[in-house]
């Protein structure tokens, strides 16, 4: 029997030792039949896929996708990707088993129950940990720390108090940031986060249906989460942080939250950018659209403002985090902060997702590349500027319903305190000014 074969029999029979240790309540009968293990009659199938190491990657590290194969409820496999790596004599098939135990088998079989079963948590698309918009199950989180002389697997009982308290911290945290956006479907889908911190520095992966959707090594967390900033200051080093989400788009949905209706916004006009329904980015077209009228005005004022900044922060281009409001009777305020603007907020936290999402990439792109800053950014280029030289001023908004002479009178004023004050706070890297 080749190698690869002989590993993925044992490596089923670990697994189905594994299943047959949970309370057969839930998990009902278990066998195995033509490699695969069969659950509850054919209910649930579990076959196992050991894939080529690439690149540097040490020959000894076993990598293996286990595959679920729900009968009537989804057409493709819940595909969990598991990494095995030999320790001071342990089976990597073994920490392979362990993981998928712990973060992939409560989900499953939570969805299989209709409830939460193996210390799962159920989501309904508004809690803070949730996939937003979706409902499903988010399984425990698990920590593997890093040491000189290999390396140990960790559930939340067995780590120390510290390192407790900062899991706890997170598992309540929103791990899933993006998933949303990245599938762009009502369907049944599965995803793995893993946050990782080897130098001091915490990067995230989110990965969906077998690296279908992908986003890797993203900073972490996220510019405009405040909370998770709190959360990450004091965590332990050199551990990698690992959990699993299935979800969905239930047909009876809760009632939403603001922040589901700006997301749903944004999403919205994404998705008709791509799709080449949105003949202009105007409010009026907005609403057409049919998009939230609530939302229009900011929408058509920051959505391109948040998704170009993504473009500038690869150039290395200086961007301001206020702005400057001009009112309907001409006064005005500076230097608002544009992490208080909801809209703005909430585009910069999912912009990774329409990034790397197959479906809203091309719409992102729309939007970003015809914002202000990113003109004014192309127009300094064309002129021989280095990206990194340049700073831009605070952008300037309007409230809504202001007249034309009005906005227009008052943009030169504000327009031109905000170039002496940028020009007074930097005198490195060159002011660009011809964008609002």
């Amino acid at each position: 029997m080749p190698e690869s074969q002989n590993n993925a029999m044992r490596l089923l029979e670990k697994l189905h030792q594994a299943l047959l240790n949970l309370d057969p309540a839930i998990v009902g009968p278990v066998r195995i039949a033509d490699e695969e293990i069969v659950i509850q009659d054919g209910k649930l199938r579990l076959s196992v896929n050991f894939l080529e190491n690439e690149g540097d990657t040490h020959s000894s590290i076993v990598h293996v996708h286990v595959n679920a194969y729900l009968d009537r409820i989804s057409s493709k496999p819940l595909a969990g990707c598991f990494v095995g790596v030999p320790d001071r004599g342990y089976d990597p098939l073994d920490q392979i088993v362990y993981k998928w135990v712990t973060t992939a088998v409560p989900p499953i079989f939570s969805l299989m129950n209709g409830q939460a079963v193996l210390n799962a948590w159920h989501f309904s698309g508004h809690e803070p940990f949730a996939v937003s918009r979706r409902h499903g199950y988010i399984s425990p989180l698990t920590m593997t720390t890093f040491a000189p002389n290999g390396q140990k697997n960790y559930v939340s009982k067995s780590l120390d108090a510290n390192e407790r308290q900062f899991l706890d911290a997170i598992q309540n945290e929103p791990l899933f940031l993006n998933a949303t956006e990245l599938v762009g479907d009502d369907e049944l889908h599965f995803a793995k986060v893993t946050l990782e911190n080897l130098k001091g520095t915490w990067v995230r992966s989110l990965e969906i249906d077998d690296h279908q959707c992908n986003i890797h090594g993203e900073p972490w967390p996220p510019k405009y989460s405040d909370s998770l900033q709190a959360a990450f200051a004091d965590a332990p080093r050199h551990v990698m942080v690992t959990g699993y989400a299935l979800f969905f788009k239930a047909k009876n949905d809760t009632p939403k939250s603001e922040q589901d209706e700006i997301d749903e916004a944004i999403e919205r006009t994404v998705a008709l950018v791509s799709q080449n329904e949105l003949p202009e980015l105007s409010e009026d077209a907005f609403l057409a659209a049919g998009i939230d009228p609530k939302y229009v005005h900011d929408l058509d004022s920051f959505l391109q403002l948040a998704f170009g900044r993504y473009i500038l922060s690869q150039l290395s281009v200086g961007v301001s985090e206020t702005y400057s409001l001009i009112k309907k009777d001409g006064s005005y305020e500076r230097s608002i902060p544009l992490k208080t603007v909801p809209v703005f907020q909430r585009a910069m936290l999912l912009t990774p997702g329409f990034v790397n999402s197959p479906k809203y990439n091309e719409g992102f792109k729309a939007l970003a590349l015809s914002g202000a800053e990113v003109n004014a950014v192309n127009n300094a280029l064309h002129n021989k500027s280095k990206p990194e030289d340049l700073q831009m001023a605070q952008p300037i908004v309007c409230e809504p319903g202001i007249e034309e002479h009005v906005w227009q009178t008052s943009f030169n004023e504000v327009m031109s305190i905000n170039m002496e004050k940028l020009k007074t706070q930097s005198q490195v890297k060159k002011p660009w000014w011809k964008f609002w």
